[in-house]
């Protein structure tokens, strides 16, 4: 009988808590300014290097961020002055493809990625 109780009193915990978990709690998040988001990682292979522009999105919107069309991307290797011209495919990203068994990037060379957008430069 003891073993009886033992049993229902441990579902009736199980089912209060389970009953605890299941409240919708309504967020209001305010929406903030827009920002300008690039993404880019660029190595030293011969492979096209590409850098994404989008702008920022709200916390609960359901669609990917916007792309961005129109900016101007440069890489410019400040050890030996080589500027590096990006070329847009019109979805947002911008693409360096190297000359054959060439690269952009070497060891011990310091760069500077230039983006130019609505007047903006970053």
């Amino acid at each position: 009988m003891k073993k009886i109780k033992k049993h229902i009193i441990l579902y009736l915990i199980i089912l209060t808590s389970i009953n605890a978990c299941t409240t919708v709690i309504q967020v209001s998040v305010q929406n903030g300014t827009t920002q300008l988001v690039i993404d880019a990682f660029l190595d030293n292979s011969t492979k096209p290097q590409t850098v994404r522009i989008t702008t920022s999105a709200n916390y609960f919107s359901e669609v990917s961020c916007p792309a961005v069309l129109g900016a101007t991307v440069g890489l410019t290797d400040l050890t030996n002055s080589k500027t590096f011209t990006f070329t847009p495919d019109g979805k947002g990203n911008y693409i360096y493809t190297p000359l054959a068994n060439d690269t952009m990037g070497y060891v011990n060379h310091k760069y500077q990625l230039n983006v130019s957008y609505n007047g903006n430069v970053y």
